[in-house]
């Protein structure tokens, strides 16, 4: 017996024996949210046989969801001022696209590069949004910049995940001046003026 397949989707194939399936190749084009079912018409014609005999039958196939694994978006740079304050927003939120369109997504930070950056910020998790968490540790002339690993989680079965890097780049900010000495000292003669003030005392700024 010999099988053809008559498939206007060009997704199915069918073997020696009859079996329909989906070639390796084209596996990833199967997509629950965008086509759920299919039919082909499947020809068997007998080979040796003088009368030319033929069956057929017309074969659903029901395409079956699972979970998809979501992404993030391509939102990959922030600033952020060294005199931002506790809980200042970084940036707009990051976001990210599931094609399951029931399921949430969640962040969350696993990494950073310096590892003080996980003490400095933190994200929301639900919204994406980076945030301030301390920023007793930002300072531009320590560190200009942070490579943060964000996760992105469904709520699918089995649960998916995706992470991206952010890089949030640290912005200088007018730095008030101080005193290096905390008490300062200087010497003056009496009886003088217009006298240069000669001692221990320097200001950084």
């Amino acid at each position: 017996i010999r099988y053809t397949l008559d498939d206007d989707s060009g997704l199915f194939s069918v073997n020696a024996s009859g079996q329909i399936y989906v070639p390796a190749a084209k596996a990833a084009l199967l997509n629950y949210e965008v086509r759920t079912d299919y039919e082909v018409f499947l020809l068997a014609t007998g080979i040796g046989d003088s009368t030319g005999g033929e069956a057929n039958c017309t074969v659903s196939v029901t395409v079956a969801d699972t979970n998809d694994v979501p992404v993030l978006s391509a939102l990959y740079k922030r600033n952020v001022s060294e005199a931002a304050a506790i809980n200042d927003y970084v940036g707009d939120p990051l976001e990210a696209s599931d094609e399951d369109p029931t399921q949430e997504s969640f962040f969350s930070i696993v990494s950073s590069e310096p590892p003080s950056g996980m003490d400095i910020f933190e994200i929301t998790t639900c919204g994406g949004q980076l945030y301030l968490l301390d920023n007793s540790g930002l300072d531009y002339n320590t560190v200009q910049k942070y490579e943060l690993k964000v996760r992105v989680t469904d709520d699918g079965s089995p649960v998916k995940m995706t992470s991206g890097n952010v890089t949030v780049f640290v912005e200088d900010a007018n730095d008030a001046p101080v005193f290096l000495i905390d008490s300062p000292k200087f010497k003056v003669n009496e009886n003088k003026y217009n006298t240069t003030l000669r001692g221990m005392g320097r200001i950084n700024g």
